[in-house]
């Protein structure tokens, strides 16, 4: 009797054996996956960075697009109150020049 309980839990013992290396084998499988998730990981975050840098400039040269029109349209409007203010003056001129002229 004694010598079948011994074969019955050496049995049980090597289908816990069994068990045990094959949890292990699956976390050795998962470890792997992890390490490989983690590369490509890092190379996302790479890529962001890249991208972040790249959207950064994209950002600055858009600004200065956004400004030049602005700053077209206060140039424009400069010269066109100069030449408003420039022909108000000569009018000015020359009414004034006209009444010294028939004194």
């Amino acid at each position: 009797m004694e010598t079948r309980a011994l074969g019955e839990r050496t049995a049980a013992l090597e289908t816990n054996e069994k068990n045990i290396f094959h949890q292990i084998d699956e976390i050795k499988r998962e470890v792997h996956q992890l390490s490989h998730l983690t590369v490509l990981c890092e190379g996302i975050s790479q890529k962001l960075s890249s991208f972040e840098e790249k959207l950064s400039d994209t950002e600055r040269r858009l600004s200065c697009v956004e400004r030049a029109p602005g700053e077209d349209l206060r140039y424009y409007k400069r010269s066109a109150l100069s030449y408003l203010l420039t022909a108000v003056l000569a009018a000015i001129a020359g009414a004034v020049t006209l009444v010294i002229g028939r004194l």
